[in-house]
């Protein structure tokens, strides 16, 4: 068989070949490793911001009692309001019936007084 390598230079070759082999593998290494701390801190970077939108949502939650009124709240709040001033407007009507009949028996009697 024929041999493009002389039989004294395969052990040159050979070395060669696992120099070359090592260097890739180590700069393979290399980039792997160095993509891997890179992600981690991705990683980190989007914990932090996970972290600050749950901190942020948990402010929001806190201070929506505070900010927001539901709405059976607000129907409930109205509708006390209506009941008070429907006692009012009772209260007024009935003064204004008194004012009437106050006045009415005013002028009867001033009626009365302007006869004799």
């Amino acid at each position: 068989m024929v041999s493009l390598i002389p039989d004294n230079l395969y052990p040159l070759v050979i070395t060669v070949l696992l120099i070359i082999l090592s260097a890739a593998t180590s700069v393979i290494w290399y980039f792997l490793r160095d993509i891997k701390v890179q992600l981690n801190e991705k990683q980190h970077e989007q914990d932090d911001r996970i972290k600050q939108v749950e901190k942020d949502m948990a402010d929001f939650k806190a201070s929506l009692p505070h900010v927001y009124v539901l709405r059976d709240d607000f129907v409930r709040a109205i509708a006390g309001i209506d009941l008070k001033i429907d006692r009012m407007a009772r209260e007024v009507s009935e003064v204004k019936g008194g004012v009437e009949k106050l006045y009415a028996r005013l002028l009867t009697e001033g009626a009365s007084r302007g006869r004799d």
